[in-house]
């Protein structure tokens, strides 16, 4: 997130990411969205205004 939020992430640098860890796709009603959500907001307030 870091990297995304300064800019500096590349599309080779996301498919490699993507390629090393494994993700799974969290639903937009679930808690753990909720969590994620409450998170971000905390970390980026302007991204909410």
């Amino acid at each position: 997130m870091d990297l995304e939020d300064r800019g500096l992430m590349t599309d080779a640098g996301r498919s490699a990411f993507e390629k090393a860890f494994e993700y799974e796709v969290v639903t937009t009603d679930s808690e753990m969205n909720q969590m994620i959500e409450d998170e971000n907001k905390l970390r980026r307030p302007e991204l909410y205004k």
